[in-house]
């Protein structure tokens, strides 16, 4: 019985250091993104955000996504339709390279529609920021584009 006990040792260690090497291998494979390149800065101005929430609710209207003829369609409350200016950030969780962004007079002259070639299939979540004299809105959406 003595006998067995020594090689069972080894096995153990070449299994073991076997798994260990292996981990290794697997996690410097993986690519490990951060959600966001300026996360702390962005926590910090959250405040900023929940106003411009508030701002968005106190209107009569809401903003509508909607996917049809291969496009992404906004409907925007009239007070939008006005807005000074702004932005519509499209940001994909599992892909940090295709995430872009979008100027509020490109997004006026479009129609408030961007295409679905542009997009490509999967998740989105879709933010839009807009200011009317010197007042912020703010809508986020989370979308599967098909």
């Amino acid at each position: 019985m003595f006998k067995i006990w020594p090689g069972g040792i080894i096995v153990a260690m070449i299994l073991f250091c076997s798994f260990m090497i292996g981990f290794t291998i697997y996690s410097t494979q993986n690519k490990n993104e951060l959600v966001d390149t300026d996360y702390y800065a962005k926590e910090l101005r959250y405040q900023e955000v929940i106003t411009q929430k508030e701002n968005l609710l106190g209107l009569a209207e809401e903003v509508v996504l909607t996917q049809e003829n291969g496009a992404l369609s906004f409907s925007l409350p009239e007070l939008l339709q006005r807005a000074d200016s702004g932005s519509v950030d499209f940001y994909r969780p599992n892909d940090q390279k295709r995430d872009f962004e979008i100027s509020w007079t490109e997004f006026t002259q479009a129609g408030y529609r961007i295409g679905n070639e542009r997009l490509g299939t999967g998740r989105w979540v879709v933010t839009l920021k807009a200011y009317h004299n010197g007042t912020g809105y703010f809508s986020e959406h989370r979308i599967n584009v098909e």
